[in-house]
């Protein structure tokens, strides 16, 4: 839980759907005073009020929270009051990289070397004539001017920017030493920007990815997924027994590990409605392996579907639509109307046509890839606008900020509902 500047517990509550028109919209469904204690009864107990006020519980899929233990506790006892024998848990991606980072930054040698350079950065920002010292180095060298980055405790990619940018421009850096004397105490040695060095090179990955899902308006599990892969194969990249930190490694790769296999599970179905990435996403796996999962989620879909073949439409109360098929779908059109006797394509085969599908290029929006491709794959595709609503990660609440007139409410914890198929009205 966060709290306000006088110490009152708050949480916000926004839910996520795709419309029909294959638009993903979202709102907040509350911003709620929590009570002290903050324990996870009285959380679940403040979730499932508003739950029930708007009579959703059996729209809904999923939650995403963070990794707080309260927080998990609160959500089984969400799904357990609510009987929902299908929802899941999305734990946020971002707090699983920071957790993994912090690892690294909090062991053995790398807190002083960053400590050191945190405050020799400091002292340089904070002073308008090193400042101006520091530019007029920038001119002799003929070089566009880049400020030092400032560093910030509780952001774990400042501090990668932070050293990333110092090492850029460290040749300049080292020519304030010798006029401001104050500097010499923090500048740190060289087997310590040997240590920052490697530590940056070995966050590049982790910041790349936190800017990537961050930056997005709509990141989807499966981008976030393959993106993790990647980051298990960073961690597991042999560099040989001198490397200096290795103890950094091993802790991230425990941390990031542990909560990796956590998540996965849950991961598994949502990430495959991404067409971009649905064999990228499932590192080695066998195609039995993945498509396993998804033929369990997907019976429960088959279930409410009364017929279970493609259905046969004359042209004459089609041919407006076909302007808006997909290729493979207007071929399948055509050759439905010269076969209209040969029996049609079990919708169950539609898992294996998607999964063995050629996967569309990264500049492909995944609804715009799904409602193009709905006729096509008519169970897929209603799972697909279930499972692409879900969130990987948090957003605050930029609405709810506006309307503190005494900004008095600095922080938001967002605990994000999926809802199912369509919007509550």
């Amino acid at each position: 839980m966060w709290s306000t500047i006088t110490s009152l517990g708050i949480l916000a509550v926004t839910i996520h759907f795709i419309k029909d028109d294959w638009q993903f919209d979202h709102f907040v469904l509350d911003v709620l005073y929590v009570p002290s204690p903050h324990t996870a009864s009285v959380i679940k107990d403040s979730v499932v009020e508003i739950i029930s006020e708007l009579n959703i519980a059996n729209r809904l899929i999923g939650i995403t929270s963070d990794n707080e233990a309260k927080m998990l506790a609160a959500t089984r006892q969400i799904k357990k009051t609510l009987n929902l024998s299908e929802f899941r848990h999305y734990r946020c991606a971002a707090h699983v990289l920071n957790l993994a980072v912090e690892a690294a930054l909090n062991t053995s040698i790398v807190p002083n070397c960053v400590k050191k350079l945190r405050a020799f950065i400091s002292t340089v920002r904070n002073s308008p004539k090193q400042m101006d010292k520091l530019k007029e180095y920038f001119r002799i060298e003929k070089i566009k001017f880049k400020a030092p980055l400032p560093d910030c405790a509780t952001r774990w990619n400042y501090t990668f920017y932070m050293i990333d940018r110092a090492l850029e421009i460290k040749p300049l850096l080292t020519h304030l030493i010798p006029n401001f004397s104050s500097l010499s105490n923090n500048w740190p040695s060289e087997e310590e920007w040997n240590v920052l060095t490697i530590l940056a090179d070995l966050l590049a990955p982790f910041a790349s990815v936190t800017k990537v899902i961050s930056a997005s308006n709509y990141p989807t599990i499966g981008e976030v997924k393959l993106l993790f892969e990647g980051i298990r194969v960073h961690l597991n990249y042999p560099r040989g027994e001198d490397f200096i930190l290795q103890n950094q490694i091993d802790e991230m790769k425990h941390v990031f590990t542990n909560y990796f296999d956590e998540i996965n599970e849950a991961l598994h179905v949502p990430a495959f409605f991404d067409p971009r990435y649905k064999k990228l996403a499932y590192s080695n796996m066998s195609q039995n392996d993945i498509l396993e999962p998804i033929c369990r989620a997907m019976a429960n879909y088959e279930e409410s579907t009364d017929d279970t073949s493609i259905p046969y439409q004359p042209i004459q109360t089609s041919q407006r639509q076909l302007i808006n098929l997909s290729p493979t779908e207007t071929r399948n059109f055509f050759r439905n109307l010269l076969m209209p006797d040969q029996t049609p394509l079990p919708i169950s085969n539609e898992l294996e046509l998607y999964f063995n599908s050629n996967s569309p290029g990264d500049e492909i929006v995944p609804l715009e890839w799904w409602k193009n491709h709905t006729m096509e794959y008519p169970i897929l595709s209603r799972m697909a606008q279930d499972y692409l609503a879900i969130m990987p990660l948090l957003f605050l609440v930029n609405s709810f900020f506006q309307l503190q007139e005494n900004n008095l409410v600095k922080h938001v914890t967002e605990l994000m509902l999926v809802q199912h198929e369509h919007a509550y009205a």
